[in-house]
């Protein structure tokens, strides 16, 4: 879920106004395990089950994985774009044969990095008492 979420906020991102927001997000949540932060208001929220885990961890994952994919789509060289344009490619098309080849060995390494996250948030809702 968190994935195809990031994959349809990475683009926005990768405009001037999102870059603003990515930077901003970055300097707001400076940890990676934003999840464990939430814990009093998930429990609040949510109460103790499986729904306060599930929002921790998406938490968890949904920030990192948007500025990794925001990165990874900033770090296409836009002469790939250049020629993309040169031979008519536009809309989804440009997005599935050069946006995406161009940017997935930066999803790749957030996904790494978030399921690591998303492992220790795992562990820590387990301890606050998800049945």
């Amino acid at each position: 879920m968190s994935f195809v979420m990031d994959f349809v906020a990475g683009p926005h991102g990768s405009r001037p106004h999102g870059k603003r927001s990515s930077s901003f997000c970055t300097l707001v949540f400076p940890s990676w395990s934003l999840g464990t932060r939430w814990i009093p208001l998930a429990l609040l929220w949510f109460g103790i089950g499986d729904r306060s885990a599930v929002f921790l961890i998406y938490l968890s994952v949904v920030l990192p994985l948007t500025v990794f994919t925001t990165s990874g789509i900033h770090r296409i060289r836009p002469d790939y774009r250049m020629v993309a344009q040169y031979y008519g490619i536009t809309g989804w098309e440009l997005a599935r044969t050069v946006i995406l080849p161009g940017a997935f060995p930066e999803i790749v390494v957030g996904l790494r990095i978030t399921l690591a996250t998303a492992w220790l948030v795992i562990l820590a809702a387990e301890m606050i008492g998800v049945r």
